[in-house]
């Protein structure tokens, strides 16, 4: 017998769902290297002394850019199990969680690495556009057998 959250689940279209569980798993791996670099925050402070001489980025400033960091991870996972489970604030939830995360990482990390930010943006552009196109087709709706 299904409960009513596998049925709000089943309303999903299938490249909904596709996206949803992509988007879920780079930010849940996103989240685990940024809890790794809060744990052994040490190791890279050392890595950037020693690379140029000079503390570029103090103790307290990292620890701080990266605990929010996990702070907005946490609320673009929190913003897509919301968006997976058709609740309305999920989508507006993910967005502003990304978009301030994406600007940070733009802030502090440069531009060298863009790839990260044309996945973001990808993410964040087919969410938006895919419950606007699918809310009016029906018929591309999963349905599982009961």
């Amino acid at each position: 017998m299904a409960t009513s959250t596998e049925n709000k689940i089943r309303k999903l279209s299938i490249a909904q769902l596709l996206v949803g569980s992509f988007a879920l798993t780079y930010y849940v791996l996103l989240g685990l290297m940024v809890a790794a670099l809060l744990f052994f925050n040490r190791f890279l402070l050392d890595a950037g002394h020693y690379d140029n001489g000079l503390k570029i980025i103090q103790s307290n400033s990292l620890v701080m850019v990266l605990a929010l960091m996990m702070l907005l991870i946490v609320g673009t996972i929190a913003g897509l199990l919301l968006f997976m489970f058709q609740k309305p604030k999920g989508l507006l939830l993910f967005v502003i969680s990304a978009v301030i995360l994406m600007f940070i990482q733009a802030n502090f990390g440069g531009l060298e690495g863009w790839q990260k930010f044309a996945v973001e943006l990808l993410l964040m552009f087919l969410l938006l556009a895919l419950p606007q196109k699918y809310r009016k087709n029906s018929e591309n709706r999963v349905e599982y057998p009961q």
